[in-house]
């Protein structure tokens, strides 16, 4: 590796580190405010005060509308970022490997410009930065450590924690559901819960995606 080869590749490091703690901070910041406002409903919810004074419903509706919110943005800002991370450890490798060739020379020559152009290019299908990743994979089958999406962090904080955070939101809806509207059946709130799920449909079907692909 050469003098210009061994400063592209601590550029690239210093990017990764940067791009991680990053993803580190999102994920730190979503998950508190899932824990703050998941409890503060539950408690809203559960309290025998609360229900003498049925106006306060109003106050528990934006309460469920942000938590969904805050949930929804967690998946796809932690998924954008967590991709940033992994583009640049699969610069790494490559340095790393000495894999100099027309293939990946255009990212090693200007990483910085690749990179922005990796975060800014939305002409392309969805999938498209996954399938990178993946191609990567596929050309070193033999280097486990060139799986950079099998990963058990990713897969608990980015997918099972989420899935675990919506089913608790679903669960206190239908409570206050139960609670506060008892001339509804439960026909009724199955249907309101379903619709809640179609409205993040797309959403549920990346996370059940990752889980899948991650193993």
């Amino acid at each position: 590796m050469n003098k210009q080869n061994k400063e592209d590749r601590d550029f690239i490091l210093k990017l990764a580190i940067l791009q991680d703690s990053l993803l580190q901070n999102y994920r730190l910041i979503f998950l508190t405010s899932q824990s703050i406002l998941i409890p503060l409903s539950a408690i809203l919810i559960l309290s025998e005060d609360y229900y003498s004074n049925q106006s306060n419903l109003w106050f528990l509706i934006p309460l469920f509308l942000l938590g969904l919110f805050i949930w929804w943005l967690w998946i796809r800002v932690t998924k954008s970022r967590g991709f940033d991370v992994s583009y640049c450890h699969m610069l790494l490798l490559q340095y790393d490997m000495k894999e100099y060739n027309d293939k990946y020379n255009d990212r090693m020559k200007a990483p910085f410009l690749e990179f922005k152009r990796w975060q800014q290019n939305k002409d392309k299908k969805p999938d498209w930065k996954e399938e990178v990743i993946r191609d990567f994979y596929k050309d070193h089958k033999d280097k486990s450590e060139c799986n950079l999406l099998k990963s058990f962090t990713r897969k608990y904080v980015e997918n099972i924690l989420p899935f675990g955070f919506f089913f608790l939101w679903m669960a206190l809806i239908s409570l206050t559901i139960n609670n506060y509207f008892q001339d509804i059946n439960i026909c009724c709130i199955i249907v309101i819960i379903f619709s809640i799920i179609l409205i993040f449909h797309s959403t549920l079907t990346d996370l059940l995606k990752a889980l899948k692909s991650e193993g």
